[in-house]
């Protein structure tokens, strides 16, 4: 059966695995796995391990025993080599969208792994983006339609064609009367030969397309 050590990075609530032989993993060999689960290929930042207690693990070739707690922060490397190597547009473009509040999105999630801004920023800027796919996904306000609609356009409040829906005056009698939309029941799926003009308030009456009251033959 394979060892485990639990991680999870300093600014997340989410805890991960790493499995591996033997009872302890080097801690060079954990970072490496952390990068290779997590698909960091950034060469400008090292990874900072400690236990739930706040012991650091400095030494590479360190051992931390199985079933493990650790807690994994990123910071950048110590020579700055890389990152005086590498041009400054992605982490300037990242900073300077972040700190107008607006997220660019040009800007690939491996840029924004291989960024020198924190953890706690890197996740905000995530969440930002997230919401705003979500916003203009799903929330976009479409206008509304106006002047003559089409003839084959019916208004299902009132089931009458000539207006639209937002527009409706609302379901009449033949007499003009504004009648309750919860209250008038249509002859639906009745032909209109089996139909019979009525009186207005006669019990069970429908109120047909044209506005007048109807009743089955046979309640007639």
């Amino acid at each position: 059966m394979a060892s485990e050590v639990y991680f999870k990075f300093k600014a997340s609530i989410k805890q991960d695995t790493i499995q591996f032989d033997g009872s302890a993993i080097s801690v060079r060999d954990l970072k490496n796995a952390i990068k290779t689960k997590c698909c960091l290929r950034a060469s400008d930042f090292d990874l900072k391990l400690e236990d739930g207690s706040g012991k650091e693990y400095v030494k590479e070739n360190e051992l931390i025993p199985k079933y493990t707690s650790i807690i994994v922060r990123r910071v950048p490397k110590a020579n700055g080599d890389s990152q005086r190597k590498k041009p400054p547009s992605a982490a300037v473009g990242l900073e300077k969208s972040f700190g107008n509040s607006t997220i660019t999105h040009s800007n690939s999630a491996t840029n924004l792994a291989e960024s020198n801004l924190s953890e706690d920023d890197k996740i905000k800027i995530m969440f930002d983006r997230t919401a705003e796919n979500l916003s203009s996904k799903y929330y976009t306000v479409k206008p509304k339609a106006y002047g003559i609609p089409p003839p084959h356009y019916i208004c299902h409040k009132c089931n009458q064609g000539g207006h639209w829906i937002h527009e409706c005056p609302g379901i009449k009698d033949s007499r003009g009367n504004l009648l309750d939309s919860k209250t008038v029941k249509r002859p639906t799926g009745i032909p209109q030969d089996f139909l019979v003009r009525v009186e207005p308030g006669t019990p069970g009456a429908y109120l047909d397309k044209n506005g007048r009251y109807m009743v089955p033959i046979k309640d007639a």
